[in-house]
């Protein structure tokens, strides 16, 4: 499935709400020629409402959609060493087109450094302990309001 597709599948699949107060996400994908490694550039942003960002993105010339994501708060819980690394050679297998073969799980013991990462890790999860974070919630769409239409004199 192509992200694309992906997407399509997403937006297709969520609940679309006409009312909602709280965090969205606004994803934004568009086809480039050689500027990134996919060929799809993407923009994102999360905000406080839709209204927030129907108008930045009126603001900016950039066309707003019927739909945003909603946005869930977490609390940053803390990054793992070892799933960083896992994650690492997941996306390494993915491009060299071995997704579907598993990885080897002592691999990150074949790296340098890997106490001095993981003592780098600890130290950010001190610093953000407790610290809130917005993930998008890809189950549900909320309606942007339309861009308010600026009024004009009729009578010049």
């Amino acid at each position: 499935m192509s992200r694309f597709e992906e997407w399509d599948f997403l937006v297709e699949k969520a609940e679309k709400l006409e009312r909602y107060e709280g965090h969205v996400y606004w994803e934004h994908h568009r086809i480039i020629n050689g500027q990134s490694a996919s060929g799809v550039e993407t923009e994102y942003m999360f905000s406080e409402s839709a209204d927030d960002i129907c108008k930045y993105l009126t603001e900016n010339g950039i066309p707003v959609p019927e739909y945003v994501f909603a946005a869930v708060k977490r609390t940053f819980s803390g990054l793992l060493t070892e799933a960083i690394i896992q994650d690492y050679l997941r996306a390494e297998h993915f491009l060299a087109g071995l997704q579907n073969r598993s990885c080897h799980s002592d691999a990150c013991y074949d790296f340098a450094g890997v106490e001095d990462l993981h003592s780098a890790i600890c130290a950010f999860n001190s610093k953000n302990k407790g610290r809130s974070i917005y993930i998008p919630d890809f189950s549900r769409m909320v309606r942007v309001p339309p861009a308010p239409v600026e009024e004009t004199d009729a009578h010049n």
